[in-house]
Order: C-alpha cells, then sequence, then structure tokens
C-alpha cells in the first residue's frame, strides 16, 4: 500500500489521485483525502476529505477507516460523532492496523479519552512510529517538546520528516529555531514548503531574509505562503523593514 502511494505521487499529483480513486484503488482515495484535508498542492476541503475518506474505507483499506474515524472524532467535514469513531479506532488499533493506534494516540494527547486516555498516548504514539507511521513520530515529538525534552522531540521530528512528513519538517524546523540552528532550521523549512506547507515557506523565507541570506528568494517565498494563506507572510510582506 504504502509503495503504491508513493507510485502515484510520484508519477503525478491530485489529478492521478484522484484518477486512480475513481477507478477504485483505495489507497488514492486515502491519500487524496488526506491531501484535502491539510490543503497540501489542493485547495483545503474538509467536506471533500470526509468523502474520500469515507469512500477509502468502503473499498477496504483500514488506513481510510482510521482516518474516517478520526475526521468524525474532530468533526472535520461531517458532524461530530466522537463515541463510536473512539471505538472504532481501538478495534482497528486492536486488529494490529499502526495508523489507527497512531490516531488514537494523537486524539487522546489531545484530551480525547480523558485522563485514562492521556496516560495511554504516549506508549500508543510510540508504537506507531516505531512500525513506520511517521506522524506518530511527530505528534510524539510534538508532546516531548512540550516537556522541553528537546534533543528526543529533535530526533523524533527528524525522523518524521526524513519518513516523508511535511508537518514533522515543520515541527524539526521549529525545534531548530529555538536552538538558533538557523542552518538546519532552514533545510527543514525547506523542506515543509517544497511538500506544499505554507507555514513552511513562511518559516524559510523569514531566515533567508533575516541571515541575509538571500533576501530576494525571501520575499519571493513570502509571497508563495501569502498565497497558500499564511496570514504571518502576508502581514511580513506589509512589512518596509523586511
Amino acid at each position: 500500500m504504502i509503495l503504491l502511494i508513493a507510485l502515484l505521487l510520484a508519477a503525478s499529483d491530485g489529478a492521478a489521485l484522484d484518477r486512480s480513486c475513481k477507478a477504485g484503488k483505495a489507497a488514492a482515495c486515502h491519500e487524496l483525502g488526506r491531501l484535502y484535508q491539510s490543503g497540501r498542492g489542493v485547495p483545503q476541503d474538509l467536506a471533500r476529505a470526509a468523502t474520500l475518506l469515507k469512500r477509502s474505507c468502503k473499498l477496504g483499506d483500514p488506513d481510510g477507516c482510521a482516518d474516517d474515524a478520526m475526521a468524525a472524532v474532530l468533526g472535520q467535514g461531517q458532524p461530530a460523532n466522537p463515541v463510536p469513531a473512539l471505538a472504532r479506532l481501538e478495534t482497528l488499533c486492536k486488529q494490529g492496523h499502526p495508523l489507527a493506534c497512531a490516531d488514537l494516540g494523537a486524539l487522546f494527547a489531545q484530551g480525547y479519552g480523558k485522563e485514562a486516555g492521556a496516560a495511554r498516548a504516549p506508549k500508543l504514539l510510540a508504537s506507531a512510529c516505531d512500525a513506520g507511521v511517521p506522524a506518530a513520530c511527530r505528534n510524539l515529538a510534538f508532546e516531548l517538546s512540550k516537556k522541553n525534552d528537546l534533543e528526543g522531540a529533535n530526533k523524533l521530528a527528524d525522523r518524521a520528516c526524513a519518513g516523508g512528513d511535511p508537518e514533522g519538517c515543520l515541527l524539526l524546523g521549529d525545534l531548530f529555531g529555538k536552538s538558533n540552528d538557523v542552518l538546519r532550521a532552514g533545510v527543514a523549512y525547506a523542506k515543509a514548503c517544497d511538500a506544499g506547507l505554507p507555514a513552511g515557506c513562511y518559516g524559510q523565507a523569514m531566515i533567508l531574509i533575516q541571515t541575509g541570506a538571500d533576501r530576494e528568494k525571501g520575499k519571493d517565498l513570502l509571497d508563495k505562503a501569502c498565497k497558500g494563506g499564511d496570514g504571518r507572510a502576508c502581514r511580513a510582506e506589509l512589512n518596509p523593514e523586511l
């Protein structure tokens, strides 16, 4: 399944995924749904994302079912219905689907499942990270950063970024920025930007401008980030001192 997604993404973009989804490929529906959730490379559309995730699930993709359940918990593109959706994730996780465990851990870390869930979150995220779910590594990195374990957070965010998780690259850039490692922060932000995250373009732009490394490219990236919906970038463009 991972290989199929990689080939589809390498071959083209959202249009290729859309054709494959319409042809009945569950993994393509799932990946396209995630793109519409995040707005990476396509306009963000949570309602369409929800429809695609449900289609993926109906076509038999457990990862699509996991992300559909998570969307139902959060009310993303559909009415929130957390109790049965959490139960679905629990079942999928117990059946051995790492993404379901990752989604469940992320929700527990956000406060769903109350104290019992919060206590389970780190173990769920760690097991999913070890099973090859980059987003789980990123979410666990974020939890560690809140506890000021920056070394552990850096390692996990780097693992997420290397695994192809753009939000992991963005977090890695933020973590390097906190330690004033602007060179590595810039590299991480560039990866997030190249993957379609406006916030990554903003981070890269500010480093290029503030360090004087390449102010013109920095301004171009600010424009890209602003057009992508990053309000900070739009405000920065109005600053005559940049």
